[in-house]
């Protein structure tokens, strides 16, 4: 049962899909992705469709439909937002285009097969903090196509929801998206409360860039960066539920630190204006840039559960890129982070350390 935790990427996305029969299967192109890109920008869900299901018809397989044409088409639209090149309103509504094309794709490719009921039910749903969706969705989708039951519980799912649905169904197993990094502490909260219930946690998204050690570190007992991948893996887990882990010891720095990360956020914004001279100090209440600054103290939250640095870094080279693209000065960014490791209690001296070095490198690289 290695596939658990692979120590190789999960899912070749970028390979030459195999037919069942061994034959080698159409692949999709750049070009395709571009044209699909094209039909969503212009909000034309009928033609994305149809392209979707053209694509599928000439003998490639619905998982990489969804895992290298619809899911490429995303990170295309996330690009062009982060570059500035594309406005939030766009980028919202590609990506709600994206999500009606796979439906709609899903349910075409079914053709109206009911879910089995010898095969266990799933629960699905994104960390709390986590607004994004498409991830968990492309999963559901999958496991749906799979003739599984589902449910779908959303976007940044409260932990009381997790449970409830936990104990009404006793499901093969819950799988959870964490598509941004700062969630990773409500990925455990999950976790813990699952394994209460004796249900086994898949974890996957981006917020764990790629590295199956976050994921342990979380306790999960699975871990897929790809969400066909993680389809089988449920699969197995039907076959051979996991062997129970006992959940890793986990900082109290890291807990402490996630619970009051909302006040730190405030303390800090209350000593500078938010990233850059140019926004007025009565405008540092702003929910956003609130919510952006929570987000920074919910990273460092991750970065000391998961004992990874790397967390926040890789982070802060995203955010970088972002900020830059509009206009915002490193150096603001810098001070931001000064702000927040001042306003930590200095008994946080991990948080305070990986904020301090974080600004140093700022500064250092620009």
């Amino acid at each position: 049962m290695r596939a658990h935790f692979p120590a190789e990427r999960a899912g070749d996305v970028h390979g030459i899909d195999e037919s069942p029969s061994g034959r080698s299967v159409e692949t999709i192109t750049l070009d395709d992705v571009h044209q699909f890109l094209e039909l969503v920008d212009a909000g034309d869900v009928d033609a994305a469709t149809r392209f979707a299901l053209d694509v599928h018809a000439n003998r490639v397989p619905l998982e990489s439909v969804v895992t290298k044409l619809l899911a490429r088409a995303q990170e295309l639209v996330g690009a062009r937002w982060q570059q500035n090149l594309w406005t939030e309103e766009r980028e919202r509504a590609c990506t709600a285009l994206v999500e009606s094309t796979l439906s709609a794709l899903v349910a075409r490719a079914r053709g109206g097969l009911h879910p089995r009921p010898d095969l266990g039910e799933v629960v699905v749903c994104c960390a709390d903090g986590d607004e994004h969706t498409l991830g968990a969705r492309m999963l559901s989708e999958l496991l749906r196509a799979r003739r599984r039951r589902v449910t779908f519980l959303g976007s940044a799912t409260p932990l009381d929801r997790v449970a409830q649905r936990l104990e009404e169904i006793s499901p093969v197993a819950v799988a959870v998206s964490a598509s941004v990094p700062f969630t990773l502490p409500g990925v455990h909260r999950v976790v813990r409360v699952a394994h209460e219930l004796q249900t086994p946690v898949l974890v996957g998204g981006r917020g764990f860039g790629g590295r199956a050690e976050r994921a342990a570190a979380v306790g999960a007992d699975g871990y897929s960066d790809d969400v066909g991948t993680a389809a089988r893996i449920v699969d197995e887990w039907e076959r051979e539920p996991p062997p129970g882990r006992r959940l890793p010891a986990v900082p109290e720095e890291a807990q402490r630190l996630d619970a009051s990360a909302a006040a730190i956020a405030r303390a800090a914004l209350r000593t500078i204006p938010p990233l850059g001279e140019r926004v007025d100090p009565m405008l540092q209440d702003v929910p956003s840039v609130r919510r952006g600054t929570e987000h920074l103290v919910r990273c460092v939250a991750s970065a000391v559960l998961v004992r990874d640095d790397a967390v926040l870094t890789e982070y802060l080279d995203w955010l970088h890129t972002t900020i830059r693209a509009r206009g915002v000065e490193t150096e603001q960014l810098v001070r931001l982070l000064e702000a927040i490791a001042s306003a930590s209690p200095t008994e946080f001296t991990e948080s305070r350390r990986l904020l301090g070095s974080s600004a140093e490198r700022l500064r250092t690289n620009g």
